[in-house]
């Protein structure tokens, strides 16, 4: 699957993702997403196949794929805000 877009985090989004993986209060659902959204950062990681996240996280490459192009514009809020 192609890549539209490119996932790159300020060191203080990432900060913020990471408090939120660690705190352990929301869904497993938002911490997966939240842990592959990691993952995908081209700033921390430079370029990451969808495939090999996938597989590092059990899951499909079109749930990667879904997560980097939720994220057009680096907003994390989306991510953190309660569903």
């Amino acid at each position: 699957m192609k890549k539209i877009y490119q996932v790159t985090l300020t060191a203080e989004e990432r900060s913020d993702l990471i408090k939120l993986v660690s705190n352990g209060t929301c869904s497993a659902a938002k911490i997966k997403h939240t842990n592959i959204l990691l993952a995908i950062d081209e700033a921390e990681h430079g370029r990451v196949s969808g495939s090999d996240v996938a597989k590092q996280f059990h899951c499909h490459a079109n749930t990667v794929a879904n997560i980097r192009d939720a994220i057009p514009f680096g907003n994390t809020r989306c991510l953190m805000a309660s569903r």
